[in-house]
């Protein structure tokens, strides 16, 4: 739920512009589950069971600290273009590590489970899924008015703004020249 008077945030220091989104501070996580035709269980999340914040910024990174289940776990995303259709997608998955031990189990701990739950099968690749769906939508500018929003949206509203304000359009193939030797 939304908590009413709050919204994302848009800063613009030292030239970078972005949205920031204090998740923590502007939602109250609930949680409910039907667990029979006629039983509901319902419960309030706590402070640690939500994502502190979530930003993105121009040209497009995308970073979520606090990355749940793991508080100490950051999430990077950056969307690099290519073209006007088409864009590389990264993503990182970062947590300080004391000693080397701690090192070697995060490594073992992200290949063994975060790569597969938000690189790979699991949450991103919903994400992606649902953009290639929705391109076709994009390009058909009458297709907007027909999108069926709600108050958590506001974030992406938000950065729609922010993106047609700022944003600047696709640098032209000739400014990056191919390396010298470069075999394509």
């Amino acid at each position: 739920n939304l908590i009413p008077g709050k919204e994302p945030e848009f800063v613009s220091e030292g030239g970078r512009r972005g949205l920031v989104d204090m998740l923590r501070e502007n939602y109250e996580a609930v949680f409910e589950a039907q667990v029979s035709d006629d039983a509901v269980i319902k419960a309030a999340g706590t402070q640690s069971s939500t994502t502190e914040e979530s930003s993105i910024w121009l040209p497009c990174t995308l970073k979520i600290t606090k990355f749940l289940p793991d508080p100490l776990m950051t999430h990077f995303e950056w969307y690099v273009p290519i073209d006007e259709d088409r864009h590389n997608y990264v993503q990182v998955l970062v947590r300080p590590c004391d000693t080397p031990e701690e090192e070697a189990d995060f490594e073992a701990q992200y290949h063994g489970m975060w790569e597969q739950m938000f690189h790979r099968d699991g949450f991103n690749d919903q994400d992606i899924w649902a953009r290639s769906a929705l391109q076709e939508v994009f390009y058909n500018e009458g297709e907007w008015s027909a999108e069926q929003l709600m108050k958590p949206d506001m974030a992406l509203i938000q950065w729609r703004r922010l993106v047609n304000e700022h944003a600047r359009d696709f640098q032209p193939p000739a400014r990056f020249p191919a390396p010298k030797d470069w075999i394509d």
